[in-house]
This record gives C-alpha cells, structure tokens and sequence, in this order.
C-alpha cells in the first residue's frame, strides 16, 4: 500500500496493531516505510503480559512510530458480562494465544 492508494480510499491513514512480537513489528516497519505520518500504530491490550506492551513500545521509540494505547480488558469484561460468559471466556473458547 501507498500514500495514493490510502487517498483513493478515503482515508485518512492506515492502522497497525502491535502486539509487541515480530510479526506486527516487521507490519508495522514495512507500513512506515511505505506511509510515513499516514501510520497510526495501536498498541491494544488485553489482560497482556508487561514484556508484550514494553517490546511494542521499544518499536515505537525505535522507529518513531505514530501511537494510540486503547486497553481492551474494561471492554472484554463488559463483554464476558453482557453475555454472561466466564471472565476466562475469551482463552478457552476463542482459544487466544499469547506469544
């Protein structure tokens, strides 16, 4: 993707998600690259491990990164609750895995 592409579409920017492993971090350096200031990284946890959010925020420091932080537990519990699901709802039956 380029900025023209980002244009055509409509929108203003492009989001990545960085869960503080390689896979978004490699997304994330590729789409700065590629777009400058039109990046907006989000970091967004929920119920993660300190490591996960200290490596993302290495990457942002690293590369000069656009960040959002939006932690996502509030919202999960909300779910869990609405739904009556178990707290632990979202590790056994969406079967999440943390790296």
């Amino acid at each position: 993707m380029d900025p023209e592409q980002v244009e055509e579409a409509g929108a203003a920017g492009v989001l990545v998600g960085l869960s503080g492993g390689i896979d978004s971090a490699v997304a994330a350096v590729l789409a700065k690259r590629a777009l400058g200031e039109q990046l907006l990284s989000l970091l967004l946890p929920c119920h993660s491990l300190p490591e996960d959010e200290r490596d993302a925020m290495l990457l942002v420091d690293t590369f000069k990164l656009r960040w959002e932080r939006v932690d996502l537990a509030r919202f999960m519990k909300l779910f869990c609750k609405d739904s009556r699901k178990p707290a632990n709802y979202a590790k056994r039956t969406l079967n999440l895995a943390y790296e």
